[in-house]
């Protein structure tokens, strides 16, 4: 039995519980864990365990080493966490991206989605990959600014037929007979393609939409399906915009040893009935009225109007008055045109 008078000690309290530290012989010790309990008499008593310093050491070192290897393991399982997270998140961030640029209809420049290990995931790409295939080659056959407007409607499900105020164009080739009869079939696909790119850039680059090609002839509106105060301006600076293409398109032809194209224009702004006419499997978004009819017949009066320059634009007064005189134009009187009564006060645009 040890003499805690006759050994040093060193002492700590826990809840009434003593634990000490009893040196017998250096460096042996014993650790005795007791509690003081009053029961009966005077004196108290001693209820309490101890045991050798070599065991509790022991002890102690396992549970340092336990320690160790648990801080381990959880910093490689919190490393293992955000590699598997990396992993995973790297392909569903592609995803994210190509699904973004899909929303912005810019078809060609989304990367195929490489394959993955997860099978799911694996799953997704090849889908989305297979979609974004389809959809570029869907994309030609659509007008990307008419899509991009009908999205940017507040309910856009709804896009019912109704009467708008807007601009109509209608463009054509001088002499395209007489062109087409000295080309190959190639060649004239070649040629077409050529001239209605330069076109495009024009009707797009005023933020209008080209409704159609007929042989070789345009039609573009501006005003539908988003709200253009200014589709009238828009639609003679797109024609302008033409004129100075078509010129300077003439002269690399020139160098080229390549006929020259002459056009003529015609801008008319009325009201007319604009949504989807079709059948259900096929439908277009598409101006249609009296207005319509009328910016077709003004191009047949530019026909008589030949002065020898690469392109006549012709704009009838509505369209004229729209603008607020932002457009320099010089009247050519009123015209009769086919198949209407009333005769329409129509003017030359210039620079």
């Amino acid at each position: 039995m040890l003499n805690p008078c006759q050994h040093a000690r060193r002492e700590c309290a826990f809840q009434h519980i003593l634990i000490s530290t009893w040196n017998v012989e250096e460096p042996d010790f014993y650790v005795v864990v007791y509690r003081t309990i009053q029961l009966y008499g005077d004196r108290p008593w001693l209820i309490g365990i101890y045991a050798p310093g070599s065991q509790v050491r022991a002890e102690v070192r396992r549970l340092n080493v336990i320690a160790l290897i648990g801080g381990l393991l959880l910093i490689l399982s919190v490393g293992l966490t955000i590699w598997v997270g990396r992993r995973i998140s790297r392909p569903i961030w592609r995803l994210a991206t190509a699904a973004r640029q899909i929303e912005t209809l810019d078809f060609r420049a989304v990367s195929p989605l490489p394959p993955s290990r997860v099978r799911e995931l694996d799953e997704a790409a090849r889908a989305f990959n297979s979609m974004a295939s389809g959809l570029t080659w869907f994309e030609p056959y659509l007008p990307r600014s008419l899509v991009r407007q009908l999205l940017s409607r507040p309910g856009r499900a709804d896009v019912a037929s109704e009467e708008r105020l807007i601009t109509v164009m209608f463009t054509d080739i001088i002499g395209s007979t007489a062109l087409a009869e000295r080309m190959t079939s190639v060649e004239l696909a070649e040629f077409l393609n050529h001239h209605f790119a330069i076109l495009g850039q024009c009707v797009d680059g005023t933020e209008g939409t080209i409704d159609k090609y007929i042989g070789d002839a345009v039609m573009a509106f501006w005003g539908a399906p988003v709200d253009q105060p200014d589709h009238a301006l828009r639609a003679c600076r797109a024609a302008l915009a033409i004129r100075k293409a078509i010129v300077a398109d003439n002269e690399a032809r020139l160098h080229l040893g390549l006929p020259t194209v002459r056009l003529r224009i015609s801008v008319h702004a009325g009201r007319a009935l604009v949504g989807n006419i079709g059948a259900p499997g096929r439908i277009n978004y598409t101006p249609l009225g009296d207005n319509v009819i009328l910016a077709q017949r003004i191009l047949e009066v530019a026909k008589q109007l030949d002065a020898g320059e690469d392109v006549i634009i012709l704009i009838s007064e509505s369209t004229r008055a729209a603008t607020g005189g932002a457009v320099r134009t010089v009247p050519v009187g009123s015209q009769s045109l086919r198949g209407l009564r009333n005769r329409i006060a129509l003017h030359r645009l210039i620079d």
